[in-house]
């Protein structure tokens, strides 16, 4: 799996909270492979994501508080950030304010999602869920596009059994899978095949990268 970097980071020697894509670009280099890379660069800190406290944090920026959208990205880092939780094994709530601030946080993340949208009508679903609201959950769950039918089926069945516990969304059948990726944009077969592909060939890039460079060093020793 290639790496993901995070948007919204933090600066680790000053603690200020930061949006990589409105900085400005310095420069760039590889590295592992540009001899000429600034040291500075070459020991720059890595962009990490922000844990809770910190995104929490982060909605108290004015740039946050003025500008929906990104008050929208970070409400819903914070849920998957609650949600990683039980994920790796761990309690959702590690303290007595955490159930009130995550409460808190899918309540007002509901208010921003827009329910035009099937992908942020299924996030919606779930955070009715999530805080037990069962009624609405289904509400929002019927009027979601018939391709997701056997999501709906998913869902809808969690709401009768009144789970409010993360669940893994996996469909019965391969064919289901498949329609499911490609109407909602994520991974089918053809993808996972041109990953793996592209993936073998970064592999391949690198290893002859590698021999070249101890072929040069052998060279300017000779």
């Amino acid at each position: 799996m290639l790496p993901e970097f995070p948007n919204l980071t933090k600066c680790k020697k000053c603690d200020t909270i930061l949006w990589l894509s409105e900085m400005k670009a310095i420069g760039t280099c590889d590295v592992w492979w540009d001899e000429e890379c600034k040291s500075e660069w070459k020991n720059a800190d890595r962009a990490d994501f922000l844990d809770i406290t910190d995104l929490f944090r982060a909605l108290e920026m004015d740039n946050v508080k003025n500008d929906k959208d990104k008050e929208k990205d970070v409400r819903l880092q914070i849920w998957w950030t609650f949600n990683d939780r039980v994920r790796e094994g761990e309690k959702l709530f590690a303290q007595e304010k955490d159930e009130v601030l995550w409460k808190q946080n899918c309540q007002m993340l509901i208010k921003l999602l827009d329910t035009k949208d099937d992908n942020q009508k299924i996030m919606t679903a779930e955070l009715y869920r999530n805080l037990g609201e069962f009624k609405k959950s289904i509400k929002v769950i019927n009027s979601i596009d018939k391709e997701y039918n056997w999501l709906i089926k998913k869902l809808t069945a969690e709401c009768k059994k009144r789970n409010t516990l993360l669940i893994e969304l996996n469909s019965d059948t391969d064919e289901e899978v498949e329609n499911f990726d490609e109407k909602a944009g994520g991974f089918g077969r053809d993808t996972i095949i041109i990953a793996t592909i592209i993936i073998v060939g970064l592999i391949s890039l690198i290893i002859f990268f590698v021999f070249r460079r101890i072929s040069k060093k052998r060279r300017d020793n000779k």
